[in-house]
């Protein structure tokens, strides 16, 4: 199935794929994901359930190389990305600060998703 997985993102990213620059401080890497979005569920300070959306990239785990070592994505990473001559960049978080800002697909982790909010457009 892990298998499976990794090539539905690789036909994924043939029709629907991106240029992004994943960026740690002063390290990027240039590489091809899948922007996606799905509905978080959480809870405020007063304890009340709330529900929202989230954007997400999907990449191959493997592509996430920085400085020659496959990274785990963490807070304070940024996604970055120009459509139409802006800049979009989006910052590596989840909103619910008890979860990783990432996760993996398949059993393997060949694939990983990456939790991000929209954090500047210029």
């Amino acid at each position: 199935m892990s298998d499976s997985i990794s090539a539905a993102l690789h036909t994924m990213k043939l029709i629907n794929g991106a240029t992004v620059i994943y960026r740690r401080g002063n390290q990027s890497v240039e590489l091809v994901g899948v922007r996606g979005q799905s509905k978080q569920r959480g809870y405020n300070a007063d304890g009340l359930e709330i529900t929202w959306q989230s954007h997400e990239w999907t990449f191959h785990s493997d592509e996430l190389e920085l400085a020659g070592t496959v990274i785990t994505p963490t807070r304070g990473d940024t996604i970055e990305e120009t459509i139409d001559g802006q800049l979009r960049v989006y910052a590596v978080t989840h909103l619910n600060p008890a979860q990783q800002p990432y996760e993996w697909e398949d059993f393997r982790g060949l694939v990983t998703r990456i939790h991000n909010v929209l954090q500047s457009v210029t």
